[in-house]
């Protein structure tokens, strides 16, 4: 690949405190239940892959917070996401171009949730790649065989991500899976008061929903409460994410089959059990949502979280200089190359037509002139014309390849060892600065 990209930008809006929970609320009861002992967590989570750096810069930012209050760190596993978690997307040099190329480590498994993939032995690299490339999927490679043991696909790329990212994020001291919060004596009594109750809830879902339509579907609500649909998925024994209403919920956990909350219902339940929760951009947009379902479900007030992401492109190699635009040559072939002015001979023949009377003969023959002396001298110089095209082509190309490179979600694994050290030292004095600006930073 070219050199390393230089260009890092790290942005984030971070809590200046650290929010309290009363002895027995329902946070001190779902940290008890997840296994936080006491004192302070700083939480932050993903889906399960490799990530990009504005996820790496989220799990730094988490580290470097805990480190400033004496706080632990928990991560969050979102395995009740379907899709391939092993596919790792890499840049591939093809006659001289780059192109987005990906390569599926483990079983592809698209219509199973994390949760229920299996962990397997990963499949080696592709060939044909550049040295720096082969490099990193080889240690993405390394890192899955390394967590083979795990009890699941979701848990193997997610300890392998952890396991590269070692330079610069610690494994935290806590992982819960979303696939596990139902399982908690407190979270479970939730999920049964949706059962027993799913108007409120439902309810509460949908009302909330009005801050942004985006973030998620509305429920079903029907006449009958058995059938009103509840924010949680069924994963069914083919592992598919399945929605369910409050009577197949009931049966269901009747049945101890598996059920998952959905985005922010998990998010919900591990920020009210934490003192504070980093989030990227995406996460802090849903979470507006889930705070209003919270506050008018329960009545619970969730302090906002912190918002950390970060752009970092694989190259910052700067675009080709444009050619001349072929199209400008079609319609004004007597243009000189690289000018952007318009010719003398081309000005002089509109000139004659703005003088000319509307609607006369007159003005129609000298339209009729200047077509006729465009296109015979457009063939005249046929050869540059194309020769203008074949260059405007080939810098098309070369810009699209260059843009490539400078995408913001290649995993971090394949960046450089100084784009990460770059990233760090951002993030740590974003924190850093963050903590001056809020007096004691407690």
């Amino acid at each position: 690949m070219p050199q390393a990209s230089h260009m890092v930008r790290v942005t984030a809006r971070l809590s200046p405190t650290l929010a309290r929970r009363e002895s027995d609320d329902l946070g001190s009861r779902l940290s008890a239940d997840l296994g936080l002992a006491a004192g302070d967590w700083i939480g932050w989570g993903h889906q399960a892959c490799f990530w990009h750096c504005g996820v790496l810069a989220k799990g730094m930012a988490a580290e470097a917070m805990a480190r400033k209050h004496a706080a632990g760190v928990v991560h969050l596993l979102a395995d009740q996401d379907e899709g391939d978690v092993a596919s790792v997307v890499y840049p591939a040099l093809v006659d001289g171009r780059w192109e987005r190329h990906c390569h599926h480590f483990l079983n592809a498994a698209a219509g199973r949730v994390a949760a229920a993939q299996p962990a397997a032995r990963p499949r080696s690299s592709p060939e044909g790649l550049t040295e720096d490339v082969s490099a990193s999927l080889g240690r993405i490679h390394h890192a899955l065989g390394d967590s083979m043991a795990a009890p699941s696909a979701a848990a193997q790329v997610n300890r392998a991500a952890f396991e590269l990212a070692a330079p610069w994020l610690r494994p935290p001291e806590r992982i819960v899976a979303a696939s596990e919060l139902f399982r908690s004596t407190t979270a479970r009594r939730l999920l049964e008061q949706m059962c027993r109750e799913p108007l409120p809830c439902a309810s509460a879902f949908n009302r909330a929903l009005e801050l942004d339509r985006g973030v998620a579907r509305p429920l079903m609500i029907a006449a009958d409460p058995r059938r009103i649909e509840l924010p949680v998925w069924l994963v069914n024994s083919a592992g598919a994410r399945l929605r369910v209403n409050a009577d197949q919920c009931r049966r269901a956990l009747d049945e101890n089959q598996l059920l998952v909350p959905r985005a922010f219902l998990a998010t919900g339940l591990v920020r009210m059990a934490t003192n504070a929760f980093v989030h990227g951009t995406g996460g802090e947009r849903y979470e507006r949502v889930g705070d209003q379902f919270w506050l008018k479900w329960l009545g619970v007030s969730i302090p906002p979280p912190s918002m950390v992401s970060a752009d970092v492109p694989l190259s910052s190699e700067p675009l080709p200089n444009a050619p001349a635009d072929p199209r400008t040559l079609q319609f004004d072939p007597w243009r000189a190359e690289g000018s952007g002015e318009v010719s003398l001979q081309l000005r002089q023949l509109r000139a004659a037509i703005e003088e000319a009377p509307r609607g006369s003969d007159q003005r129609h023959d000298a339209y009729e002139s200047m077509r006729a002396r465009v296109a015979f001298e457009r063939q005249r110089n046929a050869p540059h014309i194309e020769r203008a095209e074949a260059a405007w082509r080939q810098w098309q190309e070369r810009c699209a390849s260059t843009r490539i490179l400078a995408a913001r979600d290649w995993p971090f694994p394949l960046h450089r060892s100084e784009s990460l050290e770059r990233l760090f030292a951002e993030v740590q004095a974003g924190v850093a600065a963050d903590a001056a600006d809020s007096g004691s930073g407690r």
